[in-house]
């Protein structure tokens, strides 16, 4: 991905006192952009052309669907960590 980023919380550390886990979550970031003087945020050069127009939608399309499989596997794999780390007390 360039446009986009996935980033997670680090994982639970363990402690011999208190184990509590956290809720395992994702966000979705800007991993490269353009930024106006004014504060406004691009994801694109200059666009001239409906061809360029249409290129870079289509990457944009591309790396969104990239970043969504990789948002969902980076939370299945903190799903893991936690259900390994912190076991559910099945005798409830």
């Amino acid at each position: 991905m360039h446009h986009f980023a996935v980033f997670s919380h680090p994982k639970q550390k363990k402690t011999d006192e208190f184990r509590v886990p956290n809720s395992p979550f994702v966000s979705i970031a800007l991993g490269w952009h353009f930024t106006l003087p004014s504060g406004e945020i691009l994801l694109s050069a200059q666009l001239m052309t409906e061809s360029e127009i249409d290129h870079a939608f289509d990457s944009l399309e591309k790396e969104l669907d990239e970043g969504r499989r990789a948002a969902k596997k980076k939370l299945r794999e903190l799903i893991a960590h936690n259900e390994h780390e912190f076991p559910r007390n099945k005798s409830s």
